[in-house]
């Protein structure tokens, strides 16, 4: 009817964006055959570097076309361009452009770190601003978390500022998890404890009043929970063998360790009946660094009807030895050698050193939130590694309760996804 605006049916609709499509898709081909032929012939010019910019304005992830750029401006810098101000106020405006068309492109974040370092005279505390600007808007975003951290190094950012830093993000949002994780990388270097990695006391008894607050605020978020777990902390265990074991039907070796061991480090021997016998250890999945290490023994040695002795000894890199033994009876298929170390060690040397005193008032607070939050996994799950910090044997009915608890909060969680068991 006349006056009435007509409306396109949907497969008008689609065959408009299908020509649309077609057209950009059309340019796009354009601009690559106009760059790729610019480059074979040697002209690093203006106009190539106004074609890649178009081109990444709308795509950041042509991770070759940032680096056709590099080779525009290392011609211009053998040439000493006396514009290289403005070239390099027009490049950090790209990766502006970029980064809101995609905040997480790892091209254009790599380019622009790339500028700030090669172009002179740039200025790193106005870039540190950018940087906050960018957290404001994406505050989970870890690639600007990162560059943020090599901002600051050039800026010159103490410590300390950067630690003011985490808190008022923390404080902004509890949720922040990027903040607290960097918060725990901070902390160590600026309040060293007496070993390397540890928080000196008396900062861990501040920090843990800041974490109870997160955890009382908002008990279901997840940040400030493995927070509380790095501050309760892990130990690090003597190097050591958890398990040996000997299967004569596979011809195998198997050993477990206390912690991972890279292959560039590893120093095993094997010994059978006395003998060096020569081995290939393998870690899982062709692992670099693994626990688990595993090599096949030539079937001819365990032949004949005797028990054979076997030796494995481990030196560490600061020249200490640790060795295990077992004996593998002739009337059997396998040995195995458990450990040293006591079952429920294995589980309690997980968590540090806090003073005990400290960990039973986190046991406390976290028991009072199980309390006010009985369908809470975070409370109930942080109670138990707690107890088992303290004293395993000790908390074990309670430990075992808790588990039942833990249990049924899951089997809960698995019919009512939104339920707080998340």
């Amino acid at each position: 009817m006349h006056g009435r605006v007509k409306v396109k049916t949907t497969a008008e609709q689609e065959e408009e964006k299908r020509k649309e499509r077609e057209k950009n898709l059309a340019k796009y081909r354009a601009a690559f055959n106009r760059i790729e032929d610019k480059r074979q012939r040697g002209e690093l010019d203006d106009e190539l570097l106004k074609i890649t910019g178009q081109v990444l304005a709308t795509n950041p992830d042509e991770a070759t076309l940032w680096n056709v750029r590099r080779e525009v401006f290392d011609k211009y810098f053998t040439e000493r361009k006396n514009n290289l101000k403005e070239l390099a106020c027009a490049e950090l405006q790209l990766t502006e452009l970029a980064l809101q068309k995609n905040p997480k492109s790892y091209g254009a974040w790599s380019h622009r770190a790339w500028a700030m370092e090669t172009f002179p005279g740039m200025d790193w505390d106005k870039e540190l601003s950018v940087c906050n600007l960018f957290l404001d808007m994406d505050e989970r975003n870890f690639h600007c978390w990162d560059y943020r951290r090599f901002v600051c190094g050039h800026a010159k950012v103490t410590l300390e500022k950067e630690l003011e830093f985490t808190m008022q993000k923390i404080a902004t949002n509890f949720s922040n998890y990027s903040a607290w994780h960097y918060r725990s990388s901070l902390l160590p270097k600026i309040f060293p404890g007496p070993v390397q990695g540890t928080v000196k006391e008396e900062i861990l008894l501040q920090e843990y009043n800041l974490v109870q607050n997160a955890t009382f605020t908002d008990p279901s978020d997840q940040s400030a929970w493995f927070y509380h777990r790095w501050l309760t902390g892990r130990e690090n265990p003597p190097l050591d063998f958890v398990l040996f074991h000997v299967s004569r039907s596979k011809n195998r070796v198997i050993i477990n360790l206390t912690k991972p061991i890279p292959r560039n480090q590893l120093r095993l021997v094997l010994k059978i009946n006395g003998t060096l016998v020569h081995t290939e250890w393998v870690a899982p999945a062709s692992l670099c660094s693994s626990s688990l290490w595993y090599s096949q023994i030539n079937k001819d040695v365990l032949l004949g009807e005797c028990d054979h002795q076997f030796e494995v000894v481990l030196e560490s890199s600061d020249g200490s030895q640790v060795s295990a033994t077992l004996t593998l009876n002739a009337c059997n298929h396998e040995a195995r050698y458990s450990g040293k170390l006591p079952r429920n060690q294995l589980f309690s040397c997980e968590l540090s050193t806090a003073r005990t005193s400290v960990l039973q008032d986190e046991l406390k607070a976290c028991q009072q939130l199980h309390e006010l939050e009985p369908d809470n996994k975070w409370p109930l799950l942080t109670c138990v590694l707690l107890m088992r910090a303290l004293d395993g044997q000790k908390h074990q009915t309670e430990i075992e309760v808790l588990q039942d608890e833990l249990k049924a909060c899951q089997q809960l969680h698995e019919l009512e996804p939104d339920n707080k068991c998340q």
